[in-house]
C-alpha cells in the first residue's frame, strides 16, 4: 500500500503528494483468465495471454487483435480442480487446459506423468485449493501511482486536504480513485493508505505513535 506520513501540529500544516516510479509502464504481460479482452488495456505483442472464458479460447495478443491459439486436449467444463491422475492417460500433455466451472479457476499442465501430473493455476477468482497461482499481476508489478492522486495544499487554518482523482496499481490491481476531501485531526500523525479497492484509509495516531499497518 502507498504509506504517506502527515504529520499535523497545531501551528504547521503539511500538505502531501504521492509519488510514482516514472520508469515503470502498465503493461499487461502474463497469462490472464478473463470474461473477453476489454480489461487487458496494455497488451505487449507475443506476451500478453489471456483465457478468455466467454467463448473458452486461449488467445495471445500479436500487436493488433487477440489471435485464438489451438489447444492440446484440455477439459474446458470441469467441477474441480485437476488432480495427479488427470494425466497422459487421459491424453492430457503439457499445455494443456483445464478448467474448474464451479470454482472459477484455469489451470495449465506441466507434466502428464501417469499418476503424477502437474498443473500451474494461471488465474481465475476461487481460491485455487494447493495449486500455486502464477503469472498475476501482483507477481511483477510493485504498487505504484500512474497518475494523479496528489493532495492540495490545505489553506491557512484548515485541515482539510483534496486528493485529485487518479490511476494506481495497489497489491497487482489497477484503481481508478476519485476526487476525494478529509479532513485531518490536528496534533497527529495521519497515514493513508490506498487499497485495493480503490478507497483510501486514514489512519491517525499521536505525534510519534506506532504506525499502523493498513
Amino acid at each position: 500500500m502507498y504509506r504517506v506520513l502527515l504529520s499535523w501540529l497545531l501551528a504547521i500544516l503539511f500538505g502531501t503528494s504521492f509519488f510514482c516510479n516514472a520508469s515503470m509502464a502498465a503493461q499487461d504481460v502474463g497469462l490472464y483468465v478473463r470474461n473477453g479482452t476489454a480489461s487487458l488495456t496494455h497488451p505487449v505483442a507475443g506476451q500478453s495471454w489471456v483465457f478468455d472464458q466467454s467463448d473458452l479460447n486461449l488467445k495471445v495478443y500479436n500487436g493488433t487483435i487477440w489471435e485464438p491459439r489451438t489447444l492440446p486436449h484440455s477439459n474446458l467444463s470441469g467441477s474441480e480442480q485437476p488432480a495427479a491422475g488427470n494425466d497422459s492417460s487421459q491424453g492430457f500433455e503439457p499445455g494443456s487446459v483445464w478448467y474448474d466451472a464451479v470454482g472459477g479457476n484455469a489451470y495449465m499442465c506441466t507434466g502428464a506423468a501417469v499418476g503424477a501430473a502437474t498443473w500451474i493455476q494461471i488465474g481465475g477468482s476461487g481460491d485455487g485449493g494447493s495449486v500455486t497461482n502464477k503469472l498475476t499481476t501482483a507477481d511483477w508489478l510493485s504498487d505504484y501511482v500512474v497518475s494523479g492522486l496528489v493532495g492540495s495544499v490545505p489553506s491557512p487554518g484548515s485541515l482539510s486536504m483534496t486528493t485529485s482523482a487518479g490511476v494506481a496499481y495497489a497489491a497487482g490491481i489497477r484503481v481508478t480513485p476519485g476526487a476525494s476531501t478529509y479532513t485531518y485531526a490536528a496534533s497527529s500523525d495521519t497515514y493513508d493508505y490506498l487499497q485495493n479497492s480503490g478507497s483510501i484509509n486514514h489512519d491517525s495516531v499521536a505525534n510519534g505513535g506506532t504506525k499502523p499497518t493498513d
